[in-house]
């Protein structure tokens, strides 16, 4: 079992072998670089198209504001050089009325021209425009006297035209002696135009926002025009005016509720409209993403290429040393009988040389080893036998002259016993003799008394065989009572059934009665009267029941008793005739025994002489004895030293047979 434990974690440490080392080392390796690779490839991808796509941005939003910015100043330089054209002639209220005529239509930006504003109140516009109140409280008004050159106000939408306009006004200082406010409703399509004309990168869009009121003032779509940043539903509108309003212009990702945006944000100076111009990044990153995704299938096709190479060429790198590893596990586990192909002139190579000379020795010297181990087996086997009948010879030898030498002391003090009790022999015959006279005549009256003895016991055996009869007729008749009490309990069960039945057919008589009403009264009396009768007789027959099952169990440990008894009387029986044969043996007996007493006087008398002869003899054979005692003890002496030296042998032979299997076991797991 341990061996093949040992084998079995070998093959388990083998699983992981070089090939699965190189490859477990290896092939993460060009994993993690490939990735690094790709991740590479990717950022440096999206950082450069996002770069680029910052700077179209930046190109686009830039283009469009150069173009409002052209077309603001181009407006306002009209206005500016009209109004330097006014003050230059010196013009009177006609003439500045006139003069207004003439921008009449002739601008598509302005058709309503221009419009003149006294600080008195008064206004001058050609065409024929008088507003209602106070003009100079007026939002334009205001602005404009703040304005020493002309600029835009705030944006709103024309009650007339609905269309989004701003006005552009300029304060002067001197118009016909007068301070005043010029100033003209520009149409603000421009921006539309302009924002619907751009292109922006990634299916873009743009939007123009005033940060001083928070309106889109143009947007692409068209619905967005004219709300506030918090009206568009969009959190996006909202972060970049608050984040305009703040100053931080240099943020170019903003998160939207249809993704994340990539944003320019440009000024439109002279003004606090921003142009946002955006494209959204899964558009703008697509290709990337494409990229990406290409990028990803080679890398998986090109790693199974790579792993499926490196598997093939670590597999023939690999393969000598596999063969190499399995020769030298077999060799572990004893097998010296595989073959080592020796190829190439490389380290491998020079191992499968060195291996195979190391298991051609090894051959050589496991075949002596076998060959010695099989003698040796052979030789302490025949050893442990010879020994083994050694030490049992040497041990029952021992045995023996033990025994004998005990036989020898007994022997002795037999003879000595022997030697005492013959002198006295002579003196116990005569006694004997005079004894034996004596036992002759009580003999002669114990014969008289046991012939008595003998008629009496035939007696005795006559009444016991009486008794034995009588006993048996007993036996039947409680047997006959019990099968009485037992039919008895029958009728009793029989007088219960119809007890009952008549108990229901006395409330059945009941009930009819009942129902009978008056006439029926006295057979309901009757019914009543024969139900206590029926319930009367039930209860009679549950006590003769249990009397009867009384009886029952009395009746069954008499005859339990009486079979006990009968056992006991048979028994008896059987002894008295035992002791009755063995009286009329014993008489019979007497009656030899007086014969060989008669006899055996006799020959007392010869017992006498036997018993002198044997005083003699028993003296001579005595002192022989003594002698052969003491050459016994030394004999059993010698016999217990050889007991031990042939112990020692028979442990150094079983020891030497041990080691033969030892080693035999140990080689037998070699093969060769």
């Amino acid at each position: 079992m341990d061996g093949a434990k040992d084998k079995s974690e070998k093959r388990e440490k083998r699983k992981f072998g070089v090939q699965a080392k190189l490859l477990t080392y290896t092939l993460p390796s060009v994993v993690v670089a490939f990735l690094v690779l790709i991740f590479f490839a990717f950022t440096v991808s999206k950082s450069s198209i996002a770069e680029k796509t910052t700077a179209l941005l930046q190109a686009e939003g830039k283009a469009s504001v150069n173009q409002i910015e052209a077309w603001q100043n181009e407006n306002l330089t009209t206005l500016g050089t009209a109004v330097d054209t006014m003050q230059y002639l010196k013009m009177s209220d006609e003439e500045l009325l006139k003069y207004e005529a003439q921008f009449l239509g002739t601008y598509e930006d302005f058709p309503n021209g221009i419009y003149i504003t006294y600080e008195d109140g008064t206004v001058l516009d050609a065409s024929g425009w008088q507003p209602e109140g106070d003009v100079t409280q007026g939002t334009w008004y205001i602005e404009g006297v703040g304005h020493p050159e002309f600029a835009f106000g705030e944006p709103y939408v024309d009650s007339l035209t609905n269309e989004y306009i701003v006005t552009a006004s300029r304060y002067v200082e001197k118009l016909n002696g007068k301070g005043a406010v010029v100033a003209a409703d520009v149409s603000l399509s421009i921006l539309a135009e302009v924002v619907s004309g751009m292109e922006v990168v990634g299916d873009g869009d743009a939007f123009i926002i005033d940060t001083s009121t928070g309106m889109i003032l143009a947007h692409k779509e068209a619905e967005l025009t004219g709300r506030t940043t918090a009206e568009c539903g969009d959190t996006f509108y909202e972060n970049i005016y608050q984040d305009i309003v703040a100053g931080n212009l240099s943020k170019i990702s903003y998160a939207s509720a249809e993704g994340m945006y990539m944003v320019d944000i440009e000024n439109i100076e002279g003004t606090t409209w921003y142009l946002v111009s955006r494209g959204l990044e899964a558009n703008i990153y697509s290709d990337v993403t494409r990229l990406q995704i290409i990028l990803n299938v080679v890398g998986i096709i090109t790693l199974i290429i790579i792993t499926l190479i490196m598997k093939m060429v670590i597999g023939r790198i690999t393969k000598p040393i596999e063969s190499l590893t399995n020769t030298i596990v077999a060799v572990t586990d004893g097998d010296f009988t595989t073959d080592i192909e020796v190829k190439g002139n490389d380290e491998v190579t020079v191992m499968a040389g060195n291996m195979k000379e190391f298991q051609t020795v090894m051959r050589g010297i496991l075949g002596s080893i076998v060959k010695i181990s099989k003698q040796i087996d052979d030789q302490a086997k025949s050893s442990d036998q010879v020994s083994s009948d050694l030490y049992d010879s040497a041990n029952g030898q021992a045995e023996a002259m033990g025994q004998m030498r005990q036989t020898l002391e007994e022997l002795v003090k037999s003879i000595n016993v022997i030697a005492e009790n013959a002198t006295t022999l002579a003196q116990v015959v005569a006694e004997t003799n005079e004894a034996g006279t004596e036992a002759l005549q009580n003999i002669s009256t114990t014969i008289g008394e046991a012939a008595e003895g003998k008629e009496g016991m035939v007696s005795v055996t006559n009444s016991m065989n009486e008794v034995k009869d009588g006993m048996q007729v007993l036996g039947k008749s409680i047997g006959d009572v019990g099968t009485a009490a037992v039919k008895i309990d029958e009728i009793t069960s029989t007088i219960r059934g119809i007890a009952e039945e008549t108990n229901l057919l006395a409330l059945n008589a009941s009930i009819e009665a009942a129902r009978a009403g008056e006439a029926g009264r006295g057979f309901a009396v009757v019914a009543t009267q024969i139900k206590k009768l029926a319930e009367t007789s039930t209860e009679s027959a549950d006590e003769i029941s249990e009397l009867i099952d009384s009886v029952t169990r009395l009746i069954g440990d008499t005859v339990t008793r009486s079979e006990q008894s009968m056992e006991q009387i048979n028994e008896s029986a059987e002894a008295v005739f035992a002791a009755s044969d063995q009286f009329n043996n014993i008489y019979e007996s007497i009656e030899r025994t007086n014969e060989i007493v008669q006899s055996m006087i006799e020959k007392i008398h010869n017992v006498n002489d036997v018993a002198s002869n044997m005083a003699a003899i028993t003296e001579e054979q005595s002192a022989s004895a003594e002698e052969i005692e003491a050459t016994a003890v030394n004999i059993q002496e010698l016999a217990d030293t050889v007991s031990e030296n042939s112990a020692d042998v028979r442990n150094d032979s079983r020891e030497l047979a041990s080691t033969a299997d030892t080693l035999k076991n140990h080689i037998s797991k070699f093969t060769i």
